[in-house]
């Protein structure tokens, strides 16, 4: 297993992690007001799953079918994330395989990105999300059992023969 295939499969699982965390929630929970993230938990999941797609769109040079105002339920995020990290890890690899991480792709604003660098962008994008999803679940009263980090994905990976 290389680097990108460490940071791919961390990523999916400790996204699908927190989102497993806020599934117990109350819509009066989701939507208490924050001083981090995009203001409630709600916004913060949704944002963190929908940038997933919105980027793998890019690398892609396609149309993301995102609904920005749509604000589905916890299970419906828990469905969309599994779908859309699918995609963006085969682009990923895709992109690793045929060698083209260097190559350049002109953003839907514009601006021209390295595949490479999105990837590792994105990446670094959800984890900061998710580093404010688990500080509200922390200051919702939520028990976090695990802290999500990479090696702790590792351990369970290989605990379970998977790696």
């Amino acid at each position: 297993m290389d680097v990108l295939d460490r940071m791919l499969g961390h990523d999916a699982w400790a996204t699908g992690l927190v989102l497993e965390q806020s599934a117990g929630l109350t819509d009066e929970q989701l939507l208490q007001p924050f001083d981090i993230g995009l203001g409630n938990l709600r916004e913060t999941v949704t944002h963190l799953v929908y940038v997933i797609e919105f980027w793998t769109s890019n690398i892609e040079q396609r149309p993301a079918k995102l609904d920005w105002d749509a604000r589905p339920d916890i299970a419906e995020l828990i469905r969309l994330h599994d779908q859309f990290h699918a995609r963006f890890e085969g682009a990923a690899r895709a992109a690793r395989d045929e060698g083209r991480l260097d190559e350049i792709f002109t953003d839907v604003n514009g601006h021209p990105q390295s595949v490479g660098a999105t990837v590792v962008h994105l990446v670094y994008h959800t984890g900061i999300h998710r580093s404010e999803v688990q500080h509200m679940l922390r200051r919702l009263g939520v028990d976090l059992q695990l802290d999500g980090d990479p090696q702790e994905w590792e351990y369970g990976m290989r605990e379970r023969g998977l790696i």
